[in-house]
C-alpha cells in the first residue's frame, strides 16, 4: 500500500486529517551517505529525497495552521539516515523556521505541537532552542507518538520557568499491525481533546470500538498461565489476588493520579497497590500468538493488586482520575482473545 493510496482512502471521511511524520516516513532506498548525519549539503539533498513520497501524498513534513485561538506546529524531529539509523532533534534550519512561523502568532493563542518523537522522554538536537520558542505561550501542548505507550505529565518544566503538557499516545493499530491492543495493556485507540477558546476543558483516551467509560480492566488471575501458578513476594498465590490496569497513564510531579479501589459486594474493600510488571493476560496472548517482540515491553506496565476479602464476593473496580472523574469496572476479564483480532488478518 503506497501513501497516495491511503491518501485517496480519506476522501470517504467527514474531517480533515492532518499527519505528522515519523521515522517509518521516510523513504528507506534513500540514506546520507556519512552516517553522522551532519548538516551538509548532502545530507538535504538525502533527506528531502526520503520524505519527497510521503510529502507529495499529505503534506510537508513541517507546517503550522490556526484553527479558532489555536495555533497548530507539525514539525518532524526524526534525523534520518537511513533505514533504522535516526537520531532525534531539529536541524538549525527547522528552528528557524519555527522562530519565524511563531513571529505571527500572538502569545495569547495556544499552541499545539505535534512532534513524532517525545520531547520530555528524550535527548535531542536543539531541545531548548525548541522549548524556549514555546515558552511565551501560556498554554501549550505536544502531541507524541512513537513509544507505543500512553503516557500524559502536564506539568514539564520550559526554559523559562513556565509548564508545558505532552501527551505521548499509545497508537490506533496496537501492537505492529497484529493485534488490538498495546504494548503497556491500553487497547488500540486514540486520544480526545476538546478546546474552549484556548482552554482544554477535556481530555482522554478512547480505546477503539470501546465507549469513553472503559478506562480500565480488572482480571481473573485465576486464568492466567503465570497468576495460577505463582506467588506475589507477599508470599501469596496470584490466583488469590485481583489484578488491573488503568489505560490513561497520567503522571504529575512524577506521581500516578489514579486512585485504584477494590470493591466486593458493592462495598468498598481496599485501596488496590500500584505496581510495575508484566502484564500475564498480554503475556498468555502473546505466547499463543507468536508475538514474542511484545515481551520486553510489557516488563515494565503500570498495575494494580489488591487481595479480596472473599474469594466469592462479586468484585468491581473503581477508578477516580485527576480531575475526580468516577469510572467503573464491573466484569472480570479471563481472556483477551476479542483483543487481538487483527492477528486473524495478520498473515502471522
Amino acid at each position: 500500500m503506497t501513501y497516495q493510496t491511503v491518501a485517496d482512502c480519506y476522501g470517504a471521511l467527514s474531517f480533515p486529517m492532518f499527519h505528522c511524520a515519523g521515522n517509518h516516513d521516510h523513504d528507506k532506498s534513500h540514506s546520507v551517505p556519512a552516517a553522522s548525519g551532519s548538516a551538509t549539503k548532502d545530507y538535504y539533498d538525502y533527506y528531502d529525497a526520503s520524505v519527497a513520497a510521503f510529502e507529495k501524498a499529505f503534506n510537508p513534513v513541517d507546517y503550522s495552521f490556526n484553527y479558532g485561538s489555536v495555533h497548530f506546529v507539525i514539525m518532524d524531529n526524526i534525523r534520518y539516515y537511513g533505514p533504522s539509523s535516526y537520531d532525534i532533534g531539529f536541524t538549525d534550519e527547522q528552528i528557524e523556521w519555527l522562530r519565524q512561523d511563531l513571529s505571527y502568532v500572538p502569545t495569547t493563542m495556544a499552541v499545539f505541537v505535534s512532534l513524532h518523537a517525545s520531547y520530555y522522554r528524550r535527548n535531542m538536537q536543539n531541545k531548548e532552542e525548541f522549548a524556549s520558542l514555546l515558552a511565551p505561550y501560556a498554554n501549550k501542548w505536544l502531541f507524541i507518538g512513537h513509544s507505543h505507550v500512553n503516557d500524559f505529565k502536564p506539568d514539564i518544566d520550559d526554559p523559562k520557568g513556565g509548564k508545558m503538557t505532552e501527551w505521548v499516545l499509545a497508537t490506533p493499530m496496537g501492537t505492529f499491525y497484529r493485534a488490538d491492543i498495546n504494548q503497556t495493556s491500553e487497547p488500540a485507540g486514540y486520544g480526545v481533546v476538546t478546546v474552549s477558546g484556548t482552554e482544554v476543558i477535556d481530555r482522554y483516551y478512547k480505546g477503539a470500538y470501546k465507549q469513553r467509560e472503559e478506562q480500565g480492566r480488572m482480571y481473573d488471575t485465576s486464568c492466567f498461565t503465570h497468576w495460577k501458578s505463582e506467588k506475589d513476594s507477599d508470599g501469596i498465590a496470584w490466583k488469590d489476588k485481583v489484578v488491573g490496569v488503568v489505560f490513561d497513564k497520567t503522571y504529575i510531579n512524577m506521581t500516578d493520579q489514579w486512585t485504584v479501589e477494590l470493591w466486593e459486594d458493592d462495598k468498598f474493600s481496599t485501596v488496590m497497590t500500584r505496581y510495575k510488571g508484566l502484564d500475564y493476560a498480554v503475556f498468555d496472548c502473546i505466547n499463543a500468538t507468536d508475538l514474542s517482540k511484545l515481551t520486553a515491553s510489557q516488563s515494565s506496565v503500570t498495575l494494580y493488586k489488591a487481595t479480596p476479602k472473599s474469594k466469592s464476593s462479586k468484585k468491581k473496580m473503581r477508578l477516580v482520575d485527576w480531575l475526580g472523574r468516577e469510572y467503573w469496572v464491573t466484569e472480570m476479564t479471563t481472556s483477551l482473545e476479542n483483543e487481538i483480532t487483527g492477528l486473524e488478518n495478520s498473515g502471522k
